[in-house]
């Protein structure tokens, strides 16, 4: 065993071009993690400009390790939007489960140079990346600090939140006053300084720089009330003032007071035009819900949060399902029926969008079959992995889909302890690794020669370094260790 192990990790850490058989003992998958984040603090770190930061590049050659400096040199893949990307620049947002895995490790292997990093990570971007005037992050899905000119790339001026769990409880360990105003400043995106007299509705952006609020529809997309919710309801915690407990339930409950009241759907964007935006999505609900299950987490009184998710998602649940052909409709008329159309997109496929949406709902209803002990979730998320399993994995595969598949098998591994779970757990790892890694990092799509973050890499690492720790019968699993995205 010992002989295997030490071929494990040769093959591993040996050239790019290396076979990769290796990452199916844990032993595998933790070197492959701990490769992944040495070569990100080793030629990722902001070495460019005058000024030299701690913040690590968002896109680099995985062979070279070249960071370019302009979009020009790296072309897109599918599904990516050329001005959603920071190339030659740095975005916090879409590093934040690569922060995880470095805490982890550093708890695993009782290294602190993982922990630092993240520390000097976070305290470098509230230097550089906090505006003046609002106190938001120059983070999102447009904005973020370029590291060769050191300074943010103010031209797209929009503030936005995207669909993970902003870091709040990292950033406010190393710097409270600055975190406090980066949710503060999230009170910019309403319509008005008194939120509740608008219906508390918001504008989706707000200008980065500008003590302004926004008026008009500004597309108040479903995800981003409860990602709202969550970061007032952490700092009405935190703080303890009651205008933010406030801002939390004004937010939480917007789509709620939108719903259709017989089914308990709700639309996905209110006030849009789109005929789509009128129908309840997949992708939607599983966020909303979940969001307000961490609004839930984050205050505990909040209870209107908790119920109002589990009513919502179940709905979804419900109505979603066909039973017939065993699978989830992606869109539901607010009245129950399932909108036909083309067949529903492959799980592991990335769309500007779209994508990924039973991934989505499946791991949201295993965070709440696990947090509140809710049968009906548990089933909605056994029945969502059951349609992952089925589907192939396309050649096109990225990092975040991976990683989203081997999280929701080992969610239910923990649920049920059924070991099939930590099969598929194993055979959707193994291929990620044949597809994906390079010997230093992970491609951002199979066959290609960069790293980007707004793909998912680390997404990927923090799964296989889940599964390295389920496959180690010696490791426990600590509060640290927190999974959920």
């Amino acid at each position: 065993m010992r002989l295997r192990i030490s071929l494990c990790l040769l093959l591993v850490l040996s050239a790019p071009s290396a076979p990769v058989r290796a990452a199916e003992d844990s032993a595998g998958y933790l070197a492959i993690v701990q490769k992944f984040a040495d070569t990100l603090l080793e030629k990722g770190r902001d070495r460019f400009g005058p000024k030299q930061t701690a913040l690590w590049a968002s896109v680099i050659h995985v062979e070279t390790y070249e960071v370019p400096r302009s979009a020009k040199q790296v072309p897109t893949v599918p599904g990516v939007r050329e001005g959603d990307r920071a190339v030659g620049g740095c975005n916090l947002y879409l590093d934040t489960p690569t922060l995880h895995v470095f805490r982890v490790l550093s708890a695993l292997r009782k290294e602190p140079k993982y922990e630092q990093a993240v520390r000097d990570y976070l305290r470098d971007y509230l230097a550089n990346c906090q505006s003046p005037k609002t106190g938001l992050l120059a983070w999102g899905e447009h904005l973020y600090y370029d590291l060769y000119e050191d300074r943010v790339v103010t031209e797209r001026t929009s503030h936005e939140l995207l669909g993970s769990t902003p870091p709040w409880g990292l950033l406010w360990q190393v710097d409270p006053a600055a975190t406090a105003r980066a949710i503060a400043g999230l009170r910019y995106h309403f319509r008005a300084a008194d939120p509740a007299a608008e219906g508390w509705l918001f504008n989706r952006h707000a200008k980065w720089a500008e003590p302004a609020y926004t008026p008009g529809d500004g597309q108040p997309w479903i995800k981003h009330s409860a990602l709202y919710a969550h970061a007032f309801s952490f700092l009405y915690a935190k703080a303890g003032d009651p205008q933010w407990r406030k801002y939390a339930e004004g937010s939480g409950e917007l789509y709620w007071n939108h719903r259709n009241p017989q089914t308990n759907l709700t639309e996905s964007c209110i006030g849009d035009r789109r005929r789509t935006s009128r129908y309840a999505s997949m992708a939607g609900t599983a966020l909303l819900s979940y969001y307000l299950l961490k609004a839930h987490h984050a205050d505990a009184t909040n209870q209107a949060a908790r119920d109002h998710a589990l009513a919502m998602l179940k709905a979804f649940g419900r109505h979603a399902w066909e039973s017939e052909k065993k699978r989830y409709h992606e869109r539901l008329t607010v009245d129950g029926a399932a909108v036909r159309g083309p067949e529903e997109m492959n799980p592991f496929t990335f769309a500007y969008g779209g994508g990924s949406t039973v991934l989505l709902l499946g791991r949201a209803a295993a965070y709440a079959a696990r947090t509140e002990q809710d049968a009906e979730c548990r089933e909605i998320a056994v029945r969502a992995a059951a349609v992952v399993s089925a589907s192939p994995i396309p050649e096109a595969l990225i990092p975040e889909s991976a990683g989203y598949a081997i999280h929701l098998y080992l969610d239910l591994y923990d649920l049920t302890k059924d070991p099939s779970y930590l099969t598929e757990a194993r055979r959707t790892a193994d291929l990620a690794v044949e597809r994906l890694w390079a010997g230093g990092l992970f491609r951002r799509i199979a066959g290609d020669k960069y790293y980007e973050s707004k793909l998912g890499p680390g997404e990927l690492a923090s799964a296989l370094l889940r599964l390295a720790i389920r496959l180690d019968r010696s490791r426990q699993d600590p509060g640290v260790y927190d999974w959920s995205f």
